[in-house]
């Protein structure tokens, strides 16, 4: 009996995934890779919580997905620091509301050979994979009010003769564009 309760259990879970996930219900994970389709990613954006006081940053998840036909290759940098691009929270208040910013960045002192770099280190995302993190949200509000975040996808800031030159040396793209999420809400109350 408790056998069947788990496999009811798991098919309920299976069935979910299914309904949840259009891209599975079509097949197109199991499709054959299109190695001359663009990059297609989604963006998503969520918040550990959503109401919070004056001052207080809360928890913030980035997500990318792979929702084309080809694997492409995003850096593993969650952070907007330097070339490679990264994630960013786009934080838009009421009129007249108060941010403080937080921020960083990187700058590089010697050569790096990007080329090599993307092979050896950077992901590369196949269709229906995800990659993400969460940090705290850099951008904290001071005044109450509604707030509207857009996570964003910074792409890398390559050169054009770089570009060409990844065109021609990988296999797969790298993903080039910068992609954002759907708006979610903060509520700031004292």
């Amino acid at each position: 009996m408790q056998n069947r309760r788990r496999i009811g259990g798991l098919f309920v879970v299976l069935w979910s995934v299914v309904l949840w996930d259009p891209h599975v219900l079509l097949g197109q994970c199991s499709l054959p890779i299109d190695e001359k389709a663009a990059p297609q990613a989604v963006v998503d954006v969520s918040l550990d919580r959503e109401t919070v006081r004056p001052g207080e940053a809360p928890l913030v998840t980035f997500r990318i997905t792979n929702r084309g036909f080809v694997p492409f290759y995003i850096p593993k940098t969650i952070e907007t620091f330097d070339f490679r691009g990264g994630f960013q929270a786009i934080v838009t208040g009421p009129p007249h509301a108060k941010m403080r910013q937080s921020g960083g960045a990187a700058d590089h002192f010697h050569y790096v050979d990007v080329a090599k770099e993307i092979g050896e280190s950077w992901i590369l995302l196949w269709p229906c994979d995800f990659y993400g993190g969460t940090r705290r949200l850099s951008a904290v509000p001071m005044s109450p009010g509604s707030y509207a975040i857009v996570g964003r996808r910074n792409p890398p800031r390559l050169g054009d003769n770089l570009k060409e030159k990844l065109r021609t040396t990988l296999k797969f793209p790298v993903l080039l564009d910068a992609i954002e999420s759907q708006p979610i809400r903060l509520e700031v109350r004292e």
